[in-house]
């Protein structure tokens, strides 16, 4: 599969429509491989399902952010499937079929895989709160034109945010500045050069001197240890809806997969991850560990990953079967 030839057919077919966020991408982009692996597993079961929704779904939308998060969740399928296949050796059978362990008949998994010559189900799963805080390019461009004396960096706090309110969004924090510079004209607040941050229900902003920040910049709140912990194996309720939120490894488990497989953005501390997250954990060798934390239930093991070539596993060792993914 040198230099890239079934990327390079996709792109030479021209199914890739010109706001897919893989048009124009350079064959040097990180992904690349990944796709590639994928478009040469085409003989797997439901491939085209999967190849439709790669086709149709990442698709730029200038008023919202679900392109941008389309597009990283298919990024993030791509990386399974590579770090699944192509690293750690074993054959990808399918994709989205359900396990017959599953609590529902509609509950696929994403991918399944072969070990000795067992089906395997994997459900993969994504932590990545920097992207759901991502602005709309709209927003972006209106926040870097909006006061030539500073720049603004935004964190989205309404995922699904379309930016219906723009005007009077825009509005609201001219007023905020102009309020600012009121005061200090009044007397107050003498001492600060700069606006207090803007805050409502959708987003939050800080004021920097465009003259140390360029515009453009963006504020992400990352995923600490503790948030990926609670990702894994805590119910609480969400901030956004109240509604009690259900740990990926009890998805998992309903799903009737074998393995979790986890995406963590921007982060590969995975011994401390692991150390820190799963109880009665130890290092098997290279990077596998074992771990008799109860919570794993049914699960064989959970596999952490950042980008498809930083990666861990942790297998169960209280799992009923054990015919484990190792390194």
């Amino acid at each position: 599969m040198n230099n890239f030839p079934h990327y390079k057919e996709l792109i030479s077919s021209g199914l890739l429509p010109a706001d897919h966020y893989a048009f124009g991408m350079p064959v040097d982009a990180p992904i690349i491989p990944a796709l590639n692996y994928f478009l040469f597993l085409k003989n797997v079961t439901n491939f085209e399902s999967k190849m439709n929704a790669f086709l149709t779904q990442p698709i730029m939308k200038k008023e919202t952010n679900e392109g941008g998060r389309q597009w990283h969740s298919i990024c993030g399928e791509l990386r399974a499937i590579y770090l699944l296949g192509k690293i750690l050796g074993l054959p990808i059978i399918g994709y989205d079929q359900n396990s017959p362990r599953s609590s529902r008949r509609s509950n696929n998994c994403d991918i399944v895989v072969e070990i000795d010559g067992e089906q395997v189900f994997v459900e993969l799963k994504s932590k990545c709160s920097e992207v759901s805080q991502a602005l709309p390019i709209i927003l972006q461009k209106a926040l870097d034109n909006l006061d030539p004396r500073y720049t603004l960096t935004a964190q989205l706090l309404k995922r699904d945010y379309d930016c219906n309110n723009l005007d009077s969004l825009i509005k609201k924090i001219k007023d905020h500045i102009a309020d600012f510079h009121k005061w200090k004209k009044e007397g107050f607040h003498l001492s600060e050069d700069l606006p207090y941050p803007y805050g409502d229900e959708e987003i939050y902003i800080n004021f920097f001197d465009k003259r140390q920040i360029s515009p453009g910049s963006e504020y992400y709140e990352p995923d600490s240890i503790e948030d990926i912990c609670n990702f894994l194996f805590e119910s609480k309720k969400s901030t956004k809806t109240g509604e009690l939120m259900v740990p990926m490894v009890q998805k998992a488990q309903k799903k009737g997969a074998d393995y979790l497989i986890c995406r963590i953005h921007g982060c590969d501390l995975f011994n401390e991850i692991v150390n820190e997250c799963f109880d009665e954990v130890k290092l098997s060798r290279g990077l596998t560990y074992v771990s008799g934390d109860s919570r794993l239930g049914s699960l064989r093991g959970v596999i952490l990953f950042a980008i498809q070539d930083k990666f861990c596993i942790i297998n169960n060792s209280n799992a009923v079967i054990k015919n484990w993914i190792e390194v």
